[in-house]
């Protein structure tokens, strides 16, 4: 929605003003995306395994898995929207061709255009279906990530089988998992498992923090919360793009476990000395609470996941033929492109989220622990 940084600014840079320049390096938190996908694998892995960490923990070994309605809830909150952005897609694309837009028809010359793909072949859709997308539908690139996601929540009941009698097993279990993933013995056609099985020890370390919150062990958060430091090992990792996607994940883990020992000293300051360390922590626990003020945000934050791209090519390639094949020089139109994207996500939210995650329904079984 706008020219860009390596394509427009460094090229012209005197042409943008300080209100501009603040703006472009404030946007470049934008190209962490496959980061912030990375984080969210983590947050998954604790919100999924949060309850059932719950009643290992009262029934120890004797606890079993309810495979059923476990599946059940994982369709009903993965399809529907998945299945409104493949429609949106396939319409928006269209739609696109139609118009002859530059964009959708691999005219444009941004960078933009280099990551895009208008694939709508029926293969593809049906790849996509039972989340293989590898290539993705259409010009919805982030729904790659729905391929990790949803073989995580699979694999998840064989995990739990073995940390019904000792997590530390399933850890072990998953990291020969990952290494498996890593061994040079795959074939071109399994390429999409092979990124799952490297990658479900990112999710299980969401997991771990599960474990440790429900209190199956005594580690404490200030001990876990050093895996921030990891962040610092992220230069030392290129020879698989996934390896620094798991030292990203042991980072998230930490900044996590960062945040739930700070609310916890948050309470145990609210009910004790009150020191400069009890003041600060306090402040801190009030900051970390004040999230959920963006509870609405996160009610529908799966739904815009999935559909907000589509919506941007299409804003994109119209902007582009607007201007005879160029983008502008300011954000306006990429802050109206979000908001619009926001809003129309949250309108659809009604429609293919809310029905299918209804907290009374969750409610009906406090072991579930599932929101995402």
């Amino acid at each position: 929605m706008w020219e860009g940084y390596s394509e427009g600014y460094l090229r012209h840079p005197d042409e943008y003003g300080p209100a501009g320049k603040l703006l472009v390096f404030l946007a470049s938190a934008f190209k962490w995306g496959n980061a912030a996908v990375i984080f969210f694998f983590v947050l998954s892995g604790f919100v999924i395994h949060l309850g059932y960490a719950r009643r290992l923990l009262a029934e120890g070994p004797r606890a079993r898995f309810d495979f059923g309605p476990y599946i059940r809830r994982r369709a009903r909150r993965l399809y529907p929207p998945f299945l409104l952005a493949l429609l949106l897609t396939w319409a928006l694309d269209t739609w696109g061709r139609r118009l002859q837009l530059p964009l959708h028809h691999g005219l444009d010359p941004l960078l933009l255009n280099r990551a895009l793909g208008f694939d709508h072949r029926l293969k593809t859709a049906v790849r996509n279906l039972v989340f293989i997308t590898n290539p993705v539908f259409g010009s919805d690139g982030p729904l790659w990530s729905l391929n990790y996601e949803a073989y995580f929540y699979l694999l998840y009941p064989a995990v739990f089988a073995i940390a019904r009698r000792s997590w530390q097993a399933a850890t072990i279990a998953l990291v020969a998992l990952s290494l498996l993933g890593f061994a040079p013995i795959w074939p071109g056609s399994l390429l999409w498992l092979r990124g799952v099985f490297q990658l479900m020890i990112v999710w299980w370390f969401g997991a771990l923090l599960a474990e440790r919150f429900a209190g199956r062990f005594a580690l404490g958060y200030g001990s876990l919360s050093g895996l921030i430091l990891a962040f610092l090992a992220l230069p030392l990792w290129r020879w698989d793009p996934n390896v620094p996607a798991i030292v990203l994940g042991l980072a998230f883990t930490g900044l996590l476990a960062a945040c739930f020992g700070l609310q916890e000293s948050g309470r145990a300051a609210s009910s004790g000395d009150q020191g400069s360390f009890g003041r600060w922590t306090s402040l801190g626990s009030r900051v970390v609470s004040c999230l959920a003020n963006l509870r609405p945000l996160g009610a529908m934050s799966y739904t815009l996941y999935v559909i907000h791209f589509p919506i941007l090519v299409f804003m994109s390639g119209c902007l582009t033929k607007a201007r005879g094949g160029t983008l502008p020089g300011h954000l306006g139109w990429a802050a109206l492109g979000i908001c619009l994207c926001v809003l129309i996500a949250w309108l659809f939210h009604f429609l293919v989220e809310r029905p299918f995650t209804r907290q009374r329904e969750r409610a009906r079984s406090p072991s579930r622990g599932s929101g995402r």
